[in-house]
């Protein structure tokens, strides 16, 4: 506002994306309205032009503090609603603690009770909050709480580089944790905060590695780095627009981390405190700030950074990806209940996704169909002024809405891949949960297209059995939250490895029936189900099926080699018709040992589905395994796996979900060279509380491995998504087993048919499933028996994945 030729191009791209969005509710958070001089005068002439370029919205008007002489925060928020949409939307007044209909539109500024704002305390500084309230239709669980926020800058680049954390990294954290204990913030409340937190890089940190002339080899003559109050000269500005700097960059910008790392030690520290942890999708776009005015390059007064930053709360992140519903049913026939009553699209006809079966027709027959999948897009807008803006934008779109040979179009499956996580022990290992809408073919008169909602949980509970009885219930408790977190489940499927004793399986299916019959009334239940071989099987199967999908769903008959109808088995599942069950051969010749395989294979309209509950062999010895690459374990695996397919006659062409304790390990050969040199994770220990472990540890090796002993120095970074996700680059035995397998499809010829059948995983996200501590009390942590892997996984064949439901986005918004 300050430069008012940059004015116009800000507007016009603040209002290209709404209309490219189709956006039906906008919420725009400034900050430095007013700025030092507190001049509100000539605001009322940029208003009208903002106001206009949202026509055909109810304007909030700007929203913000004008009392230039008391409490002034220069914060302002202003908030356009379609207008065909206002009668579903009201605000919260904070003078009358009710929520009320939105009056009037309004195109100037003003101070009213839906606003709740404040200054930071003990300081004269302009920086603090803004809030509102919204609720979507008429129910309360459809709340969003929205906050503009404004946290304090770096004064002195001198001062920021001179510790790690810098003192205003510091001030920024406590003023942060002011803003959620002020807001009432909570995992379970859906809040978004947005505006400048001004997050900086780790200066202390990045300065010696721009200094470091070893780094820059092609300009070894120049000074690299010059560093004063107000000024941050490297030699090659030019390298702050480059993709693989942000990247290096990102591994400084930890001032989230650092402060949900001190809420998780404070929470450790004291039993009755819950501090908030907040969410943040992860950043692709160049750095906000600073950036000169008039040219698109950044300005050499501050070191790069991304200061504008988009929060959101587990709750409000749950929404966003899918896993909790969200507030549809406000926008009347705009969006619609998902799939209704019968989760059936339309009749087909649309195009098809690329890897998308069938497609469907946005508007069929039977109304509107709405894919669950959300996307969030972070977006630069065009270089304007010294900080950029940043988009939030949730968005759906259905299958067969947008044209799949258009090479602006991507498609993005409707699926979460997750592991549970809980603040204690669940016990050695992490369950992991698939979920996704599936596509299976339409009902027998062709009119409906069956789009099935389908969980599937891994859980080992080799631990949990000979552990204290609290373990048992918080593991049900976790499994219980995921499938509660869901709009609706057709389809849930929990596949059970190491449940050895009779009476904890009682107990288990016990638990489970009582708590899921009130999720999932009057669906058709397998029971727990527990296959017998002579290795003493220790896998378990657990399914429900909505009552809804029960008519239209068969299981096989492995004994009779016929389908029978789910609606028609009054003495349920029986062993040895409906489940196979085998020991899988790992070329050992030994009938001993964790192989075992259970299979079970259901029709849902006209597609079959086969479920594997797999449990291959374990790591005996760290020294063993790492001794060669692949080591003689993960051999094993791959042979007793390619025995599982063989026995289950998975195909390329049949869709089949392979799910269980796989055991799958990093390659330690090459792992535990790479987590030996500090060089590749040290960085990562710049955070407050791990600096003290740094000192401590100094003299100690970073690795020592025994047989049953796997000793790194940091344990807890292998829970920090910087370093696991460059572990993640050592877990090869899947992509190994394809490469086998095709293999011995070539030498043998059509051994599996036309094509080798090959198993596909979604990209993991999550931490490491396994080893975890088992002390029911004691905060969760990596045991140091086995190196961290993802050993719970849930693979599936190109089948499987092309009868995926898509939902498709334009290239220029991801």
């Amino acid at each position: 506002f300050e430069v008012p030729e940059l004015f116009p191009h800000w507007l016009a791209s603040l209002s290209n994306a709404a209309k490219k969005q189709k956006a039906e509710f906008v919420a725009l958070h400034m900050q430095e309205v007013g700025g030092k001089k507190k001049e509100l005068k000539n605001l009322s002439s940029l208003l009208r032009p903002i106001c206009e370029a949202f026509e055909g919205y109810w304007s909030s008007g700007l929203l913000l503090n004008s009392d230039t002489k008391g409490e002034f925060t220069a914060l302002g928020s202003m908030y356009f609603v379609k207008k065909e949409l206002v009668d579903g939307l009201r605000r919260w007044s904070y003078v009358t603690k009710s929520f009320e209909g939105l009056g009037d539109s309004y195109g100037g500024f003003h101070q009213n009770a839906s606003v709740n704002t404040a200054r930071f305390s003990g300081t004269k500084s302009r920086k603090g909050y803004m809030r509102t309230r919204w609720q979507f239709g008429e129910d309360e669980g459809h709340t969003l709480e929205l906050v503009n926020v404004h946290l304090y800058h770096d004064e002195s680049n001198v001062v920021a580089a001179e510790s790690s954390p810098s003192e205003y990294a510091t001030a920024r954290a406590a003023a942060l944790e002011d803003v959620l204990v002020q807001c009432g913030v909570e995992d379970t409340k859906r809040t978004f905060l947005f505006g400048d937190f001004n997050f900086r890089l780790d200066l202390c940190g990045f300065s010696e590695y721009l200094r470091d002339k070893s780094n820059w080899e092609a300009f070894l003559r120049k000074e690299m780095l010059h560093v004063e109050k107000k000024k941050f000269v490297f030699a090659e500005t030019k390298l702050f627009n480059d993709e693989r700097m942000h990247r290096m960059m990102k591994e400084y910008d930890f001032e989230l981390q650092t402060f949900n790392d001190e809420q998780r030690a404070l929470d450790e520290a004291d039993d009755s405190r819950e501090g908030v942890l907040m969410k943040e999708f992860r950043v692709k776009f160049p750095p906000t700030y600073p950036w000169k005015d008039d040219v698109g390059v950044y300005d050499s007064t501050r070191c790069p950074a991304w200061t504008d930053r988009i929060l959101l709360t587990e709750m409000a992140m749950d929404v966003l990806e899918g896993r909790v519903s969200a507030p549809t049913h406000a926008f009347g026939d705009t969006v619609e209940h998902y799939l209704r009553e019968h989760r059936l699209l339309g009749g087909g006809g649309g195009p098809s996704g690329s890897k998308g079966g069938e497609g469907v027709d946005h508007d069929g027959a039977h109304g509107r169909a709405l894919v669950r999948r959300t996307s969030l897009h972070s977006t630069k807008m065009e270089k304007l002024g010294a900080s950029q803006s940043i988009i939030l934008a949730h968005k759906t779109k259905t299958i067969g809405s947008l044209p799949t040979d258009n090479p602006l179009v991507v498609a993005l499956p409707d699926v979460s891949y997750d592991s549970l996580y809980a603040r204690k022990s669940v016990g050695s290992h992490r369950p992991v949960c698939l979920s996704f809408s599936y596509d299976c073919g339409t009902v027998e008169d062709g009119s409906q297209r069956l789009i099935p909602f389908i969980v599937l949980l891994s859980v080992n509970t080799s631990s949990v059995a000979s552990g204290p009885a609290v373990l048992r219930e918080r593991l049900i408790d976790e499994i219980v939250r995921d499938v509660r977190r869901r709009e609706r489940v057709d389809l849930l499927a929990i596949h059970f490895q190491d449940l050895r004793d009779e009476e904890l399986a009682d107990e288990f299916e016990e638990r489970l029936n009582s708590v899921l019959e009130q999720e999932m009334p009057d669906a058709w239940c397998s029971g727990l189900t527990r296959p017998r071989s002579p290795a003493g099987m220790g896998l378990a199967c657990y399914y429900r099926v909505s009552s809804m999908m029960e008519p239209i769903t068969d299981v096989w008959n492995f004994r009779k080699k016929r389908f029978d109808r789910l609606d028609q088995l009054n003495k349920g599942i029986r062993v040895g018709e409906h489940v196979m069950s085998a020991v899988p051969d790992d070329d050992t010749g030994s009938s001993s040992g964790r192989r075992e395989l259970a299979s079970m294979r259901f029709t849902i309209g006209t597609q079959r589905i086969d479920l594997i509950n797999v449990h291959l062999p374990h790591d005996e010895s760290n020294l063993v395994a790492q001794e060669a690459e692949p080591s003689v374990y993960a051999e094993r695996r791959s042979t007793a796996l390619e025995d599982v397919l063989r026995r289950t006659r998975v195909t390329a062409d049949r869709a089949a979900f392979v799910f269980g304790d796989l055991n799958f390990r990093l390659d330690q050969f090459e792992f535990n060279k790479w987590i030996s040199d500090r060089n590749h994770w040290e960085h990562f220990l710049s955070t407050a509380h791990h600096l003290k472990k740094l000192q401590d540890k100094e003299h100690v090796d970073t690795l020592h491995v025994e047989k049953k002993k796997y000793l790194f120095a940091h344990p807890q970074l292998f829970e920090d998504e910087r370093l696991f996700l460059q572990m993640l680059a050592f877990d090869e035995e899947r992509l190994r087993f394809n490469e086998t397998v095709r293999e011995i499809w070539e030498s043998a010829g059509d051994t599996w048919g036309e094509e080798p059948p090959q198993l596909y995983e979604f990209p993991i996200r999550f931490p490491p499933t396994y080893p975890y501590t088992t002390d029911p009390e004691a905060p969760v942590e990596l045991d140091n028996t086995r190196a961290p892997a993802w050993t719970s996984r849930i693979l599936l064949t190109e089948k499987s994945l092309s009868r995926m439901v898509f939902t498709y986005f334009s290239k220029t918004h991801l």
